[in-house]
């Protein structure tokens, strides 16, 4: 069961420091009207992401009785790791952009090119914009399971 617990807070977590970085996105998104459409998906991926992993955490709590007897906790890890990645990948690039980089007289970039230059530009834009659809849907997938596993067990109830 401890294992279990362990994984809720980790997931729930994850989901409100997603939710945190989302705003910060939709905040620099206002801000900076150049923002391309790889950074638009990245937010979106990032707000649904969220929005999984807390789904995903409450079922957890609210029935980890029945769930902690299934074997699926290990495939849970996978999921979780991409998430942190790439969610650790967003805020450090908005962390690096808020700072100033003025270096010997040139001209210093403006906060939304830090931001690109820290997430290394365009291909890699699309990389991690991937990388959240991918990491989207396998929750999906692991949310949809562990409901049809409270389904079933409530069933048997």
């Amino acid at each position: 069961m401890t294992e279990a617990v362990g994984i809720e807070t980790s997931i729930l977590t994850l989901a409100e420091a997603g939710i945190r970085i989302t705003a910060a996105l939709y905040g620099f998104r206002n801000v900076y009207v150049g923002v391309d459409f790889q950074t638009e998906r990245i937010t979106g991926a990032l707000s649904v992401t969220s929005a999984l992993l807390n789904d995903l955490g409450k079922a957890m709590e609210e029935h980890h009785a029945d769930l902690q007897k299934l074997e699926r906790w290990s495939l849970f890890q996978v999921t979780i790791s991409a998430c942190k990645r790439d969610f650790y990948a967003v805020d450090a690039a908005l962390k690096f952009s808020r700072r100033s980089h003025a270096a010997n007289g040139k001209r210093e970039f403006n906060q939304w090119e830090r931001f690109k230059w820290a997430l290394r530009g365009g291909s890699e834009l699309v990389k991690l914009s991937c990388h959240l659809e991918i990491s989207k849907v396998h929750l999906h997938l692991i949310l949809e399971a562990t409901r049809f596993d409270i389904l079933k067990r409530l069933e048997r109830s």
